[in-house]
């Protein structure tokens, strides 16, 4: 017997009598994550659910939960709260979301990161969800539709959401109030008009607006609104230079613990030099470098930690595809004799 197991990760195909030698030994088991790769049939699916009982998290491919029988099974799972859905096969069929935000009573967690679910499923798990929902992670193809009052909504993924308009951020800020973490990677139809209401989320510690290439100069002034603000991703920001004159007001971020702009260029538009006064709680730092600055960064960098001692710098060089060679080039910069 395991009794003390909580999680189970299984990474590659198991043979079904080892599956169900563990799950008779692990009756108190919480975490279950099945491999794409595994072979899953009713009975043995209705046997892991059986033997474990409490799980609460489940990490499942979706041409599984698009078989009503297989969605019953997790129906069951009286103390489940956190389902993720990842693409094993596709033209498997949709997920069986409906029967889901109708059956299972405590789920508040959901990740359809993938983008084959039907849209008015999604919307309808959403406002079934509405009153116990935490966090959602969820593709941006709802063509006109804008998320609905959500207020107990903690954590909104939205990744690669390229057309998500700014009345549906103003939409968030208005029906989210309990929102600590909001991503919003590669919106790029944002303008700095979408945050114009993001200081009504009071409670909000983790922002990422990486990719957000149509933002401009007014938007790191409304962020800098947000008052429990520990962590801001700014990653892919082809030119940091756009979000002038706001780009300062970072300054003003006095609970910032973390400030995320790898890969993005022109950081020289970045008041390092104040930090030390202005961001006494700040203890990240994620920055890419032109190649060509790298001495003058290393310099910047050393006095930024030796007035921030508990202060941690991550920091590389910027790449371009002129740093690496095409199937026909050689290397003229290699001089190396290897001795042949």
């Amino acid at each position: 017997m395991m009794p003390q197991l909580r999680t189970l990760t299984v990474m590659r195909g198991t043979r079904a009598r080892i599956l169900r030698k563990i799950c008779r030994n692990c009756l108190n088991l919480t975490t279950l994550q099945l491999h794409g790769c595994q072979k899953m049939n009713y009975s043995l699916l209705k046997y892991i659910f059986e033997k474990c009982p409490k799980i609460e998290k489940l990490i499942i491919a979706n041409n599984l939960l698009a078989d009503r029988q297989y969605a019953e099974l997790v129906s069951r799972l009286e103390h489940l709260q956190s389902l993720e859905v990842f693409e094993n096969r596709r033209g498997a069929g949709p997920v069986v979301l409906r029967f889901l935000a109708d059956t299972c009573s405590k789920l508040r967690e959901i990740n359809l990161s993938c983008d084959y679910h039907p849209l008015e499923d999604v919307e309808y798990f959403v406002k079934a969800k509405r009153d116990t929902l935490t966090s959602a992670t969820v593709r941006w193809t709802m063509a006109g539709k804008r998320p609905g009052c959500l207020p107990l909504l903690q954590k909104l993924d939205l990744p690669h959401a390229t057309d998500l308009p700014d009345d549906a951020v103003v939409t968030i800020s208005r029906g989210c109030p309990s929102l600590r973490h909001l991503s919003l990677t590669f919106a790029t139809s944002l303008t700095d008009g979408a945050l114009a209401e993001i200081h009504r989320l009071k409670h909000l510690q983790i922002l990422d607006l990486s990719g957000c290439s149509g933002l401009g100069g007014s938007a790191v002034a409304h962020v800098a609104q947000l008052p429990a603000l520990r962590t801001l991703l700014l990653q892919y920001i082809d030119d940091l230079t756009d979000l002038q004159p706001s780009l300062r007001h970072v300054l003003d971020l006095k609970q910032l613990r973390c400030l995320d702009i790898l890969y993005s260029g022109h950081i020289r538009a970045v008041p390092f030099e104040e930090f030390s006064v202005r961001l006494v709680n700040l203890r990240e730092l994620h920055v890419t470098y032109e190649e060509e600055d790298e001495v003058f960064y290393k310099n910047v960098f050393a006095e930024m930690q030796s007035q921030m001692p508990r202060l941690r710098i991550i920091n590389t060089f910027r790449w371009t595809e002129n740093d690496f060679l095409t199937d026909y080039e050689t290397d003229d910069d290699d001089d190396t004799d290897i001795g042949y």
